[in-house]
């Protein structure tokens, strides 16, 4: 009797280190994806006064980017950049384009500006607009609130809501005024 009382315990006792084992490795796993969900929600990059190019190939840079403050926060597999003062060039087929803005915010492929936002060419087309989002590959510019145009002309345009699209040039707005200079 005392010989099956041991090996009963013997079991019992390895039974139980199993069982408390299998809770630790479960406890683990779920404590490993709960840092990982605080990981994410941390600031991956910040980086002051930077200067960042984009070269392609035998083109070589096709955008050039400069800004004081920048930092960027991934959610929901989204990456969101924050720039304080941004001065964005674009060279495309030796085309040139700039914006100039003191906050955007980029999401992708677009940047949204909600402090105002300077864009020029550099065949001295020039605008302002208080609001606006910008499509890096497309190099289109959708405006919302008032705008004011340069064009190459040297005509000025007042109005609200720009569109822009630099490979058409096309520009389409609402509420427009136009003060061309008479020679």
């Amino acid at each position: 009797m005392n010989f099956w009382r041991y090996g009963n315990s013997l079991y019992l006792f390895f039974f139980t280190l199993i069982a408390i084992s299998l809770v630790f490795v479960f406890l683990m796993i779920q404590n490993r994806s709960q840092n990982s969900t605080v990981a994410n929600s941390y600031l991956p990059l910040e980086l002051i006064k930077f200067t960042y190019y984009q070269i392609n190939g035998e083109e070589g840079v096709k955008l050039k980017a400069e800004g004081t403050h920048a930092y960027q926060t991934t959610e929901n597999n989204q990456t969101t950049e924050f720039i304080r003062d941004l001065s964005l060039i674009q060279d495309i087929d030796h085309h040139k384009s700039s914006l100039m803005t003191s906050f955007a915010i980029r999401k992708g492929d677009q940047i949204f500006f909600d402090e105002g936002v300077y864009f020029s060419r550099d065949d001295s087309l020039f605008f302002w607009s208080q609001k606006g989002t910008y499509f890096i590959e497309s190099r289109v510019f959708n405006g919302e609130g008032d705008f004011f145009m340069n064009d190459t002309s040297g005509s000025t345009m007042q109005g609200k809501n720009i569109f822009y699209d630099y490979y058409s040039s096309i520009s389409i707005a609402q509420a427009i005024r136009i003060l061309a200079e008479r020679k």
